[in-house]
């Protein structure tokens, strides 16, 4: 039986339902402005093909010694063959001291569904992931994107299955992005490897836009709707 998400209810009420409607050393607080962005929510658009199929969300919290991220992803559109995609995301993550903490993910894709739960002891995150015993030692940065850090390390954390995928980074310079605030500058980087994705960072450390293959090899695009 797969484990439910930790505090399942928040998430499905706080991120779920508002999508329907469309390797450096961590810092020693437990937020910083240079490390985390600061609390608030970035909700973004899915687009493939220049249509809109899908939304993610993610949430900023701080607590007392602690950070927190929550963030779903919803996802719906037509395959080659009549059949249709299905994703849905929901995800926690709790960042201690600078450091990952406590990792809780449900994933549904299709028919299937994965959860993911991780919890840190000493220097060490110990859990399941579907329902198999696993570990993962050191300081650790997840794919959920939002982490400033995430083009700066050689391996990051699934945050789907709780394998490491080994990434080469690139940076590709700055850009000029387009957002609902007007142009802002920002830094563009491609990861290949066993994850492929193209990442925009602008301002407060904050992600504004992603790129990555669909199921069909198409592009999809994660474009900024709203900021708050």
């Amino acid at each position: 039986m797969e484990r439910p998400l930790t505090r399942r209810a928040v998430l499905t009420a706080g991120l779920a339902a508002g999508l329907l409607p469309l390797g450096r050393l961590p810092a020693l607080a437990a937020r910083s402005s240079d490390v985390f962005p600061a609390p608030g929510s970035l909700d973004f658009a899915i687009e493939r093909k220049g249509e809109t199929v899908g939304a993610q969300r993610y949430a900023f919290r701080d607590g007392p010694g602690s950070f927190s991220v929550t963030y779903g992803s919803e996802q719906t559109f037509p395959l080659r063959g009549g059949r249709i995609w299905r994703y849905l995301h929901l995800g926690e993550e709790v960042w201690r001291d600078g450091w990952l903490d406590s990792l809780e993910t449900e994933t549904r894709r299709g028919g299937e569904v994965a959860a993911l739960s991780l919890r840190r002891e000493g220097e060490a995150l110990y859990g399941t992931a579907g329902g198999q015993k696993i570990s993962v030692s050191g300081y650790v940065i997840t794919t959920s994107l939002w982490h400033r850090d995430t083009p700066f390390t050689q391996v990051l954390l699934g945050h789907e299955d709780g394998r490491t995928k080994v990434v080469n980074v690139a940076p590709l310079g700055r850009e000029r992005l387009e957002t609902p605030a007007g142009a802002v500058e920002t830094r563009r980087y491609a990861l290949s490897g066993e994850i492929e994705r193209n990442l925009w960072y602008g301002p407060e450390s904050r992600l504004l836009k992603a790129s990555w293959p669909g199921p069909e090899g198409e592009i999809l695009v994660l474009r900024l709707q709203r900021s708050e």
